[in-house]
């Protein structure tokens, strides 16, 4: 095969590796999964990536533990801990996902990279731009989008205000 057909997108490699270990032994689905983002080095951050709770998970700086902005609790610290090969392995995807390098000509990127279990916004930094090293922060698209009820029974927005959004939608008038 040609390096042009061969895919390096992280969930064609996913679905590649779910399939060759499906094929070799009877596991449990779920634990094919985890085995698949454990061969890519992303094992550390998979618990973050699929907690549907999680909107959001953020490393300051390579070698220490994340915290999430959880939908139920808020700002959390956690013991998900990125070491200096798991923060590589996921700006590699990013990278790629992107299309663009990560260097000091150009020390900020975005890129969303989807897959069946997720769809995320990750977004790094690195010095110059970031202080004490690289810095991750990734956005979680969930897949039950939060309603207005929501909103106003996690305190994000008051009953007054969603009624009055809501009113404004109704009459097709502008709110913004």
């Amino acid at each position: 095969r040609h390096l042009e057909d061969t895919a390096l997108n992280l969930e064609d490699i996913i679905e590649y590796r779910r399939r060759l270990a499906s094929d070799v032994c009877g596991v449990d689905k779920k634990l094919l999964t985890y085995t698949a983002y454990l061969s890519v080095g992303l094992a550390r951050i998979y618990p973050l990536l699929v907690d549907d709770a999680i909107s959001d998970f953020y490393f300051d700086r390579e070698e220490t533990f994340a915290y999430i902005d959880h939908r139920d609790y808020g700002r959390c610290l956690t013991t998900v801990f990125l070491d200096r090969d798991s923060m590589r392995r996921l700006l590699t995807f990013t990278w790629i996902a992107a299309d663009k390098a990560l260097d000091r000509a150009s020390p900020s990127i975005r890129a969303t990279i989807k897959t069946r279990e997720f769809h995320i916004r990750v977004s790094a930094d690195i010095p110059p731009l970031s202080i004490e090293g690289t810095s991750i922060s990734v956005r979680k698209f969930f897949k039950k989008p939060l309603r207005l009820n929501d909103l106003v029974s996690n305190g994000t927005i008051t009953r007054e205000a969603a009624n009055y959004c809501v009113e404004r939608i109704k009459e097709r008038k502008n709110f913004t």
